[in-house]
């Protein structure tokens, strides 16, 4: 994007191939301005399957008015585990408002661990999932983020 947040021909071109391949576009660390924007791009452009990674992360924070709108517009908003045992990304707090906000149809859960600073992947999400069925959210709620969700969005 350009200093008045208009979409350079680049993007546009990505967005272009991505629709054309039947891809997911996935968002991540950009700011949240810019994600609405390109949001709005790639649905112009045909792109079907939009996800917004990481929408508690420090340096992207959105609201969850925010999370809510981009979840109204299509896009699923991925959560991430990596380090939810330190809260350094995110607090439980600000998830389970996520998902009551939001709710759990337009959520996909990964863990975004694999090296050497967080757990293994598979150790992750068994925390995350003790975590969230911890924390009262259904067991069908649960399936919906960690299966079916992703599934949709991949296929």
């Amino acid at each position: 994007m350009d200093e008045n947040d208009c979409v350079l021909p680049e993007l546009r071109e990505v967005l272009d191939l991505i629709a054309e391949g039947d891809m997911v576009l996935s968002l991540c660390h950009q700011s949240v301005k810019e994600r609405f924007i390109i949001i709005d791009e790639a649905k112009k452009a045909g792109v079907k399957r939009i996800e917004v990674g990481h929408p508690l992360h420090l340096t992207a924070k959105m609201t969850v008015d925010q999370m809510k709108i981009a979840a109204e517009k299509g896009a699923y908003l991925g959560m991430y585990c990596a380090n939810l045992e330190t809260g350094v990304m995110w607090s439980w707090e600000e998830f389970m408002e996520a998902v009551r906000v939001v709710g759990c149809d337009r959520i996909v859960i990964g863990t975004d661990c694999g090296h050497f600073a967080f757990p293994a992947p598979v150790e992750a999400m068994r925390l995350f999932i003790t975590g969230m069925l911890m924390r009262g959210i259904p067991d069908k709620d649960v399936e919906k983020m960690v299966k079916t969700n992703p599934s949709e969005l991949l296929y």
